[in-house]
């Protein structure tokens, strides 16, 4: 009976050693470098998106809850919130406006250096800003771009557009319609206060239809065997038509059949799509919320033909007003319009 528990032990102790040897070997990984693109800023509605005006995003959460993997999203706050609900093991953000990527470079170090939601609250208070500045002055002071960190924080900053403003409506979006994220949820917070203590996250600059950063990040999940389970795109494909180096970033994922694309969407909305109730700009930018297996999405991706958002969601199943998931694939759609199959 001792030798068998000695078995026993000695059999654990060498799972938990290979564990720990896999983990230090994925953050090595993790940590390779990434070429940041270079390249002009898209022509958007605002200058710069360093917060979300998405208020409806917690119709994701069912479906994204607990998929682990790694996380690929753009823009800023709203990809705490769903790679929290992901519990996602890495995560890679990513977007083609610098001031972006120094805003969420100022969340990481906030959530490393608070341990509760309270604390990374006041970190963003106008009234705590001097306090706050001093910290990323001590973290971001010796780079080149010192000054453009500067200008990033006084947008931060901002009393009506900053995050403070963002964090006041997700109490607001808790309020109407049940939101719970990492402003409520303690144990959202507290994965993502570790995620940030070990280097698990990472702010780079990417354009989602060049080849480039987004592949760099495919080839090193590839090389950590870790699975891209959820990406995250907000509304960036109403500002392209799917080009052949989305297609391919897209094709590039190592993706498996629990792999979310999430996105929104503006154009459309009000002749096709639809929005839910409670839109921060119902009449001028109201957003459609879809989910689609990212399996799903390589087989449009592979579908020669001009597409679009709205073409795509052509065969949505609808869940409720203004959310889909898109399950259709170019085959059947096809074949509802023509009756043939074939190329």
């Amino acid at each position: 009976m001792r030798v068998f528990l000695l078995l026993i032990f000695f059999h654990f102790l060498f799972h938990c050693q290979s564990f720990d040897q896999k983990s230090k070997s994925q953050q090595v990984l993790f940590e390779s470098a990434i070429q940041e693109e270079k390249g002009t800023k898209a022509k958007l509605t605002a200058e710069h998106y360093l917060i979300s005006n998405e208020r409806r995003i917690e119709l994701f959460k069912p479906y994204i809850q607990n998929l682990k993997g790694g996380y690929i999203g753009v823009g800023s706050d709203q990809n705490l919130t769903l790679a929290a609900w992901a519990r996602s093991e890495y995560i890679w953000l990513m977007d083609f406006d610098p001031y972006v990527v120094r805003v969420n470079k100022m969340h990481m170090l906030i959530l490393k250096t608070c341990a509760d939601y309270n604390c990374f609250k006041e970190a963003w208070s106008p009234t705590n800003q001097s306090k706050t500045w001093e910290l990323f002055t001590q973290e971001f002071g010796k780079q080149p771009d010192f000054q453009e960190y500067r200008k990033a924080f006084q947008l931060a900053m901002h009393k009506y557009y900053g995050i403070s403003s963002r964090l006041r409506e997700l109490d607001f979006m808790t309020k109407k319609f049940g939101f719970y994220s990492f402003h409520n949820d303690p144990a959202d917070y507290t994965h993502l206060h570790k995620l940030a203590l070990e280097g698990r996250i990472r702010a780079v600059k990417g354009d989602l239809k060049k080849n480039g950063t987004l592949r760099t990040i495919s080839k090193i999940a590839s090389e950590m065997n870790l699975p891209i389970r959820a990406v995250y795109t907000s509304n960036a494909e109403d500002y392209f038509r799917f080009p052949e180096e989305y297609r391919q970033n897209i094709l590039a994922l190592p993706s498996d059949e629990s792999s979310y694309h999430i996105r929104t969407i503006s154009k459309g909305v009000k002749s096709v799509l639809g929005h839910p109730d409670g839109e921060k700009y119902p009449e001028e930018y109201p957003f459609h919320y879809n989910l689609q297996k990212i399996e799903n999405l390589k087989e449009w991706m592979r579908f020669r033909a001009f597409l679009t958002p709205v073409s795509i969601l052509k065969g949505r199943k609808e869940i409720s007003k203004g959310f889909s998931i898109q399950e259709s694939t170019p085959v059947i759609e096809k074949f509802k319009e023509t009756g043939r199959i074939d190329k």
